[in-house]
């Protein structure tokens, strides 16, 4: 009986072995090296490393915290526009003169100044913008805020030694001492005048020729 011839025999010296420039080679068709194309190894993953598996654990995603949600606002305009309809469903309190409302009790944090007011409306918030609080004030009506916004000191300027005081007398910064030794002496001093000088060729204890 005769020897049947494999493939691999067959094609012993080609290039490819029938396979094309790229099965045969490196990864090959399955879907890249190492970790590469979980999804068609999923099974390999469930049962060896559920790790990598979506929604098994959370990995590498980390929850910052400007990421926990924005501050809530509303616009003057949009509260004077729904202030009735909130009264009428008890969100709200009517007044003679306007409306008074909570915007705490609605999750709103902070009242900002866009759009105008038309009616004298109370309002309790966390915070509100200086505009906000102008519009409501000049339609009648008044703001209380529970958590202002705290005031930045303003910074404080440097100021020069008045007479007599630290540093007087003393050389500007990074400046030099007066000549002479004079630092601190007032200026404008006379110097005594009428001093007679010697004659000349005058010795000492004998009268000028």
């Amino acid at each position: 009986m005769a020897k049947k011839t494999n493939k691999t025999h067959k094609l012993r010296g080609s290039r490819e072995h029938g396979r094309g420039m790229k099965k045969g080679r490196g990864a090959g068709l399955r879907g890249g090296k190492g970790n590469a194309g979980w999804k068609h190894k999923r099974l390999h993953f469930l049962l060896y490393d559920k790790e990598h598996v979506r929604g098994y654990r959370n990995i590498g995603f980390t929850r910052h915290a400007q990421d926990a949600g924005a501050e809530e606002s509303i616009t003057v305009q949009h509260l004077d526009e729904q202030v009735a309809a909130w009264a009428a469903v008890g969100k709200a309190s009517r007044q003679d003169n306007g409306f008074s409302i909570d915007l705490a009790t609605m999750g709103v944090e902070k009242l900002v100044g866009t759009g105008q007011v038309r009616q004298p409306i109370q309002v309790t918030v966390g915070r509100a913008s200086e505009g906000a609080v102008r519009k409501i004030e000049a339609a009648g009506g008044r703001v209380t805020q529970t958590n202002p916004a705290p005031v930045a000191a303003p910074p404080v300027k440097p100021g020069k030694p008045g007479p007599g005081g630290a540093g007087a007398g003393a050389p500007p910064a990074g400046g030099k001492p007066p000549k002479g030794g004079d630092a601190g002496k007032p200026k404008g001093e006379a110097k005594p005048k009428g001093e007679a000088k010697p004659a000349k060729g005058a010795k000492e204890g004998k009268p000028p020729k």
